[in-house]
């Protein structure tokens, strides 16, 4: 008899007609695990959505004939159907807020949508987008107005900018093929994270994992790549480094990353070694990341990444540490953020064929393990005695400045008595 897993429920809810589309978009696809809400108030948008929950937002309002444009009636629409939003979404330990911002009911609704998600405990991502420049300065300032009160309704959130859909592809590409191809790379990285809860791996991630990554994260990179032949390992580590339709654009700055790593039971350790590398040189010294490895037959030949970048210093870029680049075995594989130094790197390596795989290599990354966190351990006790050996200096500093002023303040009395 099989155990059964106890997975945590995930939704995707698509607000006004932007959100509405990446959904049925999702649908097309073998997604497992997730359910789709939809939340509108143009009550015809929804008519046409299956298999998902409908919330038509501020009937009374709207009269289900949409929001004109206005986000202050989507706002109120959204506060109106405050109690079909609760029942909605309280099942779920996590939902993905899709919405485009610059019109009525997105702008509006779904920073509320946000807020209750959070209010609820219930893990809130959103991914929004933000309107071409031709749309009109109007439109532009409703957007960035809305971006601004979803930023902090949300634990995570993702920007997508509409403007960047010319830089990446051709000129005779028409509205609805961009427009489709911006949906295809959302769903595509939203189901890169769903696999991570769903799929059992060699190194297994769960719910805790993406939790800490995103809970109260704010601005992150979210993205998924794959690759195969020659320097797969390289060129799979450069595609999902770089997104070229989000506002943030990398994972520069970020100070946390949650990444899968899925492919064929050919995958070699030195690639994964060569992936987690390139990685790790994006973050801080003290940068947190977190991996799990999930390999099967039927991805022969492929290597497939998932990743979350989250606490984003948002418009500034990284900058180069010469020591993070000497020292690039500095990886992880397993939950604690830990370091290999040099020696033991080489040492490692001259045992490792060229034709090893990660799967049959499983046992060597338990003793990595071990060593790793006896590594991280004496480096935090020698930090920690020298934040004891500063304190010491401090309070030995005060002591002497103390005396000095008492000896001043006797030597002032002297000779007022003298007077």
């Amino acid at each position: 008899m099989m155990t059964e897993i106890n997975l945590p429920k995930i939704a995707v809810i698509g607000v006004g007609g932007a959100g509405i589309n990446i959904v049925k978009h999702m649908q097309e696809l073998d997604l497992k695990g997730i359910d789709f809400i939809v939340a509108n108030t143009d009550a015809q948008s929804l008519a046409h959505v299956e298999n998902a929950t409908k919330i038509n937002l501020g009937k009374n309002i709207t009269q289900g004939f949409g929001a004109g444009g206005d986000p202050i009636i989507g706002e109120k629409s959204a506060e109106e159907s405050m109690d079909e939003i609760i029942e909605a979404i309280s099942p779920y330990q996590m939902i993905f807020i899709t919405a485009g911002m610059g019109g009525g009911t997105g702008s509006g609704a779904g920073s509320i949508i946000g807020k209750v998600a959070k209010d609820q405990g219930v893990l809130s991502v959103g991914i929004i987008t933000r309107p071409f420049e031709f749309e009109g300065r109007k439109r532009t300032a409703v957007a960035d107005e809305a971006i601004e009160k979803f930023r902090s309704s949300v634990d995570a959130y993702m920007i997508l900018q509409n403007e960047k859909l010319f830089e990446i592809f051709d000129d005779d590409i028409t509205q609805l093929e961009a427009f489709h191809k911006a949906d295809e790379l959302i769903t595509n990285s939203l189901k890169g994270i769903t696999d991570i809860i769903v799929s059992h791996g060699q190194i297994n991630l769960d719910f805790a994992d993406l939790r800490a990554i995103l809970k109260d994260a704010g601005q992150i990179v979210l993205n998924s790549a794959i690759e195969e032949g020659e320097d797969r390992a390289k060129k799979v580590a450069e595609s999902v480094l770089e997104n070229p339709l989000l506002d943030q654009g990398n994972i520069a700055g970020a100070n946390q990353v949650l990444m899968q790593i899925s492919g064929g039971n050919d995958v070699k350790l030195k690639e994964i070694k060569e992936i987690t590398s390139a990685i790790r040189e994006h973050l801080p010294q003290f940068g947190n990341m977190i991996f799990g490895t999930n390999f099967k037959e039927e991805m022969h030949g492929k290597i497939h990444i998932s990743l979350i970048a989250g606490g984003l210093n948002e418009g500034q870029s990284m900058p180069e540490k010469e020591d993070e680049k000497k020292t690039l075995s500095s990886f992880i594989f397993s939950k604690k953020t830990t370091v290999i130094p040099e020696k033991i790197e080489e040492k490692k390596e001259e045992t490792i064929s060229e034709t090893t795989t990660a799967s049959e290599d499983f046992n060597d990354l338990k003793k990595f393990f071990a060593f790793e966190t006896e590594t991280k351990i004496e480096e935090e006790n020698k930090e920690q005695e020298k934040l004891k050996f500063q304190l010491k200096l401090k309070n030995l500093a005060k002591r002497l400045f103390l005396k000095r002023l008492i000896a001043m303040k006797k030597i002032l009395q002297m000779n007022q008595s003298f007077h």
